[in-house]
């Protein structure tokens, strides 16, 4: 799964798309190699690139987004294990992926448009970034490599 993944892709839409960018900086960060595209046609060319190590990761509350869809469907048939961080646990992005984190947060009212979205989408990729962390103890030392590197870029 992630943790001996040669490749990680994020795939999102709406405003699941702040989730996946902070996510692909957080890893790239400590070495990992992602990618991540707000245009749908260069998500699917890179999803049909995806190999059996490779993970994709698509976030979306609905589950039911065609760009966040026809991607995972593309990662999967070619050989991806793919990760589904959605609201609804039986959409059908949950039926297409390997691994599901449900991320129940509504509020009629503001349907499609609340924050809480995004704060239990966020939560779950910082605990998979922090038991990445923990798991990979080369990760942790790239992490600091990488906190010293940007110094540079201090005043």
């Amino acid at each position: 799964m992630v943790g001996k993944t040669k490749r990680i892709t994020f795939i999102a839409a709406g405003n699941a798309i702040t989730v996946a960018l902070t996510s692909y900086f957080k890893l790239s960060r400590v070495g990992l190699n992602c990618f991540f595209f707000e245009d749908p046609d260069m998500a699917l060319v890179n999803a049909s690139y995806m190999m059996k190590d490779d993970v994709a990761i698509a976030i979306i509350s609905s589950g039911r987004t065609v760009n966040t869809l026809n991607p995972i469907r593309l990662s999967k048939k070619s050989g991806a294990f793919c990760i589904a961080i959605t609201n609804y646990p039986h959409s059908p992005l949950a039926k297409i992926c390997d691994m599901v984190f449900h991320t129940p947060a509504f509020a009629e009212s503001l349907q499609g448009d609340i924050l809480s979205e995004r704060i239990a989408q966020m939560y779950v990729m910082e605990s998979l970034y922090v038991a990445l962390l923990l798991r990979r103890k080369s990760l942790l030392a790239n992490l600091n490599s990488t906190l010293e590197t940007i110094k540079i870029n201090h005043v």
